[in-house]
């Protein structure tokens, strides 16, 4: 794979971890939790087209694999709902791996949610909220489906509600990454629960609670 890239993007840790795994994938010798690793420090290297490379090819050979359906359903929301079509094979996978419960699910109905908003289908409103929902019912502890559960209240003018969801999204920030994990957990904390977010992004939801109060 001739792929020039800018490994200063990545810390000197992850630096070291990327080229390991790359060279274990040309000879062959890399596992699938490996694999998703590496497709998530091409992310991180702003190197989309190979990270899709390593999804498709591990769906390819264990089309039942969850985390790679998780992480795929993710990958083309973010990167690749130009195309309708691309958000509709993440809403399938999304129902597939809500069906193996816990956070898994929860991780799915997140997905559902955000599909039905890139189809910008308002009339299935009720079942963006019903799908976050279950989101936070699975998973508390998380940061994003509080909020996003927030948002969407605000839009349907359920104020308390809404105050209540940022509230309770304030109770799961922590205080940084543990150093200890490796560039999926990373990621999952960032982008998918959202307990690691920056002094702007609390700010932000305070600011947003503050502004909902005036409307009571």
């Amino acid at each position: 794979m001739n792929i020039k890239i800018n490994l200063d993007m990545l810390g000197k840790e992850y630096q070291a971890l990327f080229e390991v795994l790359e060279s274990n994938r040309k000879e062959g010798n890399i596992t699938i939790e490996e694999k998703l690793e590496l497709a998530m420090l091409y992310i991180e290297l702003d190197e989309e087209e190979p990270a899709l490379n390593i999804y498709e090819e591990i769906l390819e050979e264990y089309p039942q694999n969850a985390q790679a359906k998780m992480w795929f359903a993710h990958f083309n929301l973010h990167y690749r709902s130009y195309l309708e079509e691309n958000i509709y094979v993440s809403l399938k996978l999304a129902e597939e791996i809500i069906k193996l419960g816990d956070e898994t699910a929860a991780f799915g109905y997140s997905i559902k949610s955000h599909g039905l908003d890139e189809l910008g289908q308002t009339d299935r409103r009720d079942e963006q909220i019903e799908a976050l929902q279950k989101s936070v019912q699975l998973c508390p502890h998380w940061n994003f489906n509080h909020e996003h559960l927030a948002i969407l209240y605000d839009k349907e003018g359920r104020i308390v509600e809404a105050i209540e969801q940022y509230e309770k999204a304030g109770e799961n920030y922590i205080d940084d990454f543990d150093p200890d994990w490796g560039p999926i957990k990373r990621y999952f904390e960032a982008v998918i629960t959202g307990r690691v977010v920056g002094k702007l992004h609390k700010r932000d939801r305070l600011r947003k609670i503050e502004e909902l109060r005036k409307l009571l």
